[in-house]
């Protein structure tokens, strides 16, 4: 099956990527990258001459810039390190870019596991300053929750439901009391204090803030470095915010939904639970999000396991 050459969401929505790596540190990458700059045609654009102290270094991957550090906030990974994406749009240029950046890490040997992985980091452009479009792209997300899990886990739950409830507890389980109004979804979103501890990351979001640097994260809980399912993740996340806040979303019907699905999944006493209901979204979810049949044979292609055909790491 031939892969895409470019997402169907506008070519003007900015996206990134971090990856949490969990066996190779700063000092590794380094000694990798020079290894293999003639091979992946990359070049050192600047670094910390002490990597003890800041740990960073920028590589060059064709135009695009990317960065190489230390992993300070996740404490799983004080010996790991983080590659952070430049700003990525939906151009084949960059998706051939950053298939790349993955490949390189991941032929050297880099591992990844459930408490670390793959962010996608969405910027505040595609929302337009409008807390109801992000309202909206929220409530979708709440209803569809499932589908997103059941992708991010790649199919496998059993060896990841332990930690998925630690470190990705679904937004169902935290919102099943609310009553999902504009103003309580708001306070969810942007107050500090209100520990999130879901996919769906908000900290430091800024939606006034058009720079990049205002993002907030969806977050797969289960760690892969290969193209095709980080490609599928950005695809399902990024089109769902493009249908969420386009005319053919109707609001009123999205909360109502959301409102019977939390007292569905209240009775719900399993993961295995949550993740078996996907299987009942999933043919609404990709007519909605996906209009063309590409992305909807690539989407199933992992949903339903036969991607596991394909080389995985």
């Amino acid at each position: 099956m031939k892969n895409r050459d470019v997402f169907s969401f506008p070519d003007w929505y900015p996206f990134g990527i971090e990856v949490e790596i969990s066996n190779f540190s700063i000092y590794n990458m380094e000694k990798i990258l020079e290894k293999d700059k003639d091979v992946f045609n990359i070049k050192r654009i600047s670094s910390c001459k002490d990597l003890s102290v800041s740990s960073y270094s920028f590589w060059q991957n064709r135009n695009l810039f990317w960065q190489y550090k230390r992993e300070y906030t996740n404490p799983i990974l004080s010996l790991g390190m983080e590659i952070t994406s430049p700003i990525l749009y939906n151009q084949t240029e960059h998706l051939i870019n950053m298939r790349k950046a993955l490949e390189q890490v991941k032929r050297n040997g880099a591992e990844v596991n459930e408490k670390c992985s793959i962010h996608v980091h969405i910027g505040a452009k595609p929302f337009s300053r409008d807390f109801k479009k992000l309202y909206s792209f929220f409530l979708f997300y709440l209803l569809f929750e499932p589908v997103f899990y059941k992708m991010s886990a790649m199919g496998n739950f059993g060896h990841v439901r332990e930690i998925a409830s630690i470190y990705a507890n679904p937004l169902t389980f935290q919102m099943k009391k609310a009553k999902l109004k504009e103003k309580e979804v708001k306070e969810y979103i942007f107050n500090p204090r209100m520990k999130k501890r879901n996919s769906l990351h908000f900290e430091g979001f800024d939606l006034k803030n058009d720079s990049y640097g205002s993002s907030f994260e969806v977050r797969p809980f289960n760690g892969t470095l290969d193209s095709f399912v980080v490609e599928n993740y950005i695809a399902m996340v990024l089109s769902s915010v493009h249908y969420s806040v386009g005319d053919a979303f109707l609001k009123r019907k999205m909360l109502k939904r959301c409102k019977t699905a939390l007292k569905e999944r209240n009775e719900w006493s399993t993961f295995e639970d949550f993740v078996s209901s996907s299987d009942i979204l999933v043919e609404e979810f990709m007519e909605l999000v996906f209009p063309r049949q590409l992305d909807k044979d690539l989407f199933y292609e992992q949903y339903s396991g036969n991607y596991l055909k394909r080389v995985l790491y």
